[in-house]
């Protein structure tokens, strides 16, 4: 029986743009590739999707490849290439792909292209001809707009000359060109001149103490503190994707890379500084404003920012990071005019800003995990030396708040989690009270609120007064540990919404038959999950990314749960976030719900498989705790 490694490489040969390519570059294709079977019917790559990181090689069957916009389309038969526009410059699909009948196709990573573009010209010359043709076929846009700084080779932005050293320089030596040349890393070379590894200063850090016992000082050389597999890449590679690689790595660096011969390096700063420089300017624009309707316009285009984010990252988590730090200045600034409003029109003229309290943000958004959409989930801490009249002016004042924060576009909280709640608009005492009420005997609103109270963050106002409620309620969940417990228990109830047979499952009736709420039924596991771990371990972390790294890096779950918990995350949101950019364009409510069926296959697949990692994520965590000495 002929086995797949031969037989991809048979069908790679096949392909006219492949056949001259050296056979040691094929065989590592076949390690890293794989053959994919399609029905008629199945959509491989939808309109407005993010781009799938590759391109499809056909080797059999047929392809119709349509531009909504326009009507125009073409076919796509063996030995030809599907997603190849999308995968040159844009972040998302202009087309949308389906097979007319039963096909195979090859799934070829970007990675691979972008280095046979580097060392093949005959490869080079294919694939630009290819994309003026596909250009033309559906006129998707001019090649203008097709090359965004995005993808634009790390070429243009490499730091070169580099600074190099060879393998056996002296330690002392090494770091005192760091220090003449203000630099954090040094390429390390071999007698070649090829690339060898990299030292960083964070090497350096992490491995001088344990290197120290063993040798003198003055016996340690680089290879002591060699990175041996460093991200490295060739000068055609897009700024986006170089940066995905760095972080899909944790990796700080990238040496850029003529076949091996190091000729530039680039930093995931570097580049986070290139392509997130609208976010800066937009909460510019937000500190400019100086009434409610300004701000109710920024928040009503802020789908287009967060469109063009998430072009400009791999990361869907980068972009929330973002969004969040936007949405949060807009509400700041809500507090701010509401503040100046109130001084001027209260007959003591108290200023509400010199009454010792803090407005906290909770949920999403003391995670800094906002999509579009973000309710209001807000209170007060006020302090316990707080006045009668100051406190009736605050609730007055939050009153005002909580209707200009709606008018702004903040919906107000169905579960009434806000500062006109007085169970969320407490002093510090009666906050302690209540929460260790909570813990004791949580029922069914403790547990909801905890959720999203445990979640919070200070927004405007006295920082001390947070911490030391936050402190709190670490000292307290680590004397009664069995609340997370009815915590996780609460979250084991509800059903992922994936049956035992892999299918989707859905609302079978109402407005959103044929959907669910992929944040309820998805997401808020992982968010859950880390949470309970991380208060049952003291962690302060509120960010859900930041809480799994941290659990990782204290061992108390493993490397590969938190890497797979992590692409289970990312998945998610970008199918929500995307989701909701497609809404807010075509003026609809914006919502949780999916319809899987509009997800091309391959978005369905991971979809699926990120569920199950929700459900497997659910009885480690079960399995930890009911094992735990509660």
């Amino acid at each position: 029986m002929e086995s797949k490694h031969n037989r991809i490489k048979q069908v790679l040969k096949e392909f006219p743009f492949i056949r001259d390519i050296d056979d040691f570059r094929i065989e590592e294709l076949c390690e890293r590739t794989d053959i994919l079977s399609f029905k008629a019917g199945d959509i491989i790559l939808r309109k407005g999707e993010p781009c799938h990181k590759g391109l499809y090689l056909i080797i059999k069957g047929k392809i119709e490849v349509v531009n909504p916009d326009t009507g125009l389309s073409y076919f796509v038969e063996k030995n030809d290439i599907v997603g190849i526009t999308a995968f040159i410059g844009r972040r998302t699909y202009a087309v949308t792909a389906t097979c007319v009948e039963d096909s195979e196709v090859i799934f070829l990573p970007d990675i691979w292209i972008y280095r046979l573009i580097g060392e093949y010209p005959q490869f080079k010359d294919f694939f630009q001809k290819k994309i003026d043709e596909r250009l033309s076929q559906i006129k998707v846009d001019t090649r203008e707009k097709i090359y965004t700084p995005t993808y634009r080779p790390i070429g243009s932005y490499m730091t070169s000359p580099i600074i190099s050293i060879p393998l056996d320089t002296p330690f002392l030596q090494a770091v005192k060109k760091m220090g003449e040349n203000k630099v954090g890393s040094l390429v390390v070379i071999n007698s070649s001149n090829e690339l060898a590894g990299l030292i960083t200063s964070k090497n350096l850090i992490h491995k001088f103490f344990d290197k120290f016992p063993e040798k003198k000082v003055n016996e340690l050389t680089a290879k002591d503190f060699i990175d041996r597999f460093p991200v490295h890449l060739p000068p055609e590679y897009p700024l986006l994707e170089a940066l995905y690689e760095m972080q899909s790595k944790d990796e700080d660096y990238a040496v850029v890379c003529e076949k091996l011969t190091p000729v530039g390096i680039i930093s995931s700063k570097d580049i986070l500084r290139i392509l997130f420089k609208s976010a800066t300017l937009y909460e510019t624009h937000i500190d400019n404003a100086d009434n409610l309707n300004d701000l109710k316009e920024i928040h009503k285009n802020l789908y287009k920012i967060a469109d063009n984010l998430i072009e400009n990252t791999r990361y869907i988590s980068d972009v929330l990071t973002i969004l969040s730090s936007i949405h949060l200045k807009i509400q700041r600034k809500v507090y701010e005019i509401s503040a100046k409003v109130f001084f001027e029109n209260n007959r003591l003229r108290i200023n509400v800003k010199n009454i010792p309290h803090a407005l906290i943000v909770m949920g999403s958004g003391g995670r800094r995990e906002m999509s579009l959409d973000p309710d209001q989930d807000n209170g007060f801490i006020i302090s316990d030396k707080i006045t009668d009249i100051e406190k009736e002016y605050l609730n007055e004042f939050g009153k005002m708040l909580v209707e200009n924060l709606a008018y702004v576009g903040y919906e107000k909280c169905e579960g009434n989690i806000m500062v006109t709640n007085p169970e969320m608009s407490k002093t510090l005492s009666e906050w302690k009270k209540d929460i260790s009420e909570w813990i004791e005997n949580p029922g069914k609103w403790g547990v909801r609120w905890s959720t999203i109270l445990f979640d919070f963050d200070c927004l405007v106002g006295d920082e001390k007064l947070v911490w030391e409620l936050r402190e709190f309620i670490l000292k307290k969940i680590s004397l009664r540990p069995a609340f997370l417990m009815q915590i996780l228990q609460s979250d084991s109830n509800k059903a992922v919404p994936i049956s035992i047979f892999g299918g989707f499952i859905t609302e079978k009736k109402g407005k959103y038959k044929g959907k669910f709420n992929l944040k309820r039924t998805g997401l808020m596991f992982i968010v859950d999950i880390a949470r309970v771990f991380s208060l049952y371990k003291g962690i302060s972390d509120l960010n859900t990314k930041s809480r799994l790294k941290h659990l990782e890096r204290l061992n108390v779950l493993s490397e590969e749960t938190v890497q797979n918990v992590l692409e289970a995350y990312e998945i998610m949101t970008n199918i929500i976030l995307s989701h909701q950019i497609e809404q807010a364009k075509n003026n609809e409510e914006l919502d949780k719900f999916i319809n899987p069926k509009s997800l091309s296959v391959f978005k369905q697949e991971r979809l699926k498989e990120a569920l199950k990692t929700v459900s497997k994520f659910l009885d480690i965590a079960m399995g930890y705790f009911g094992g735990s000495p509660f």
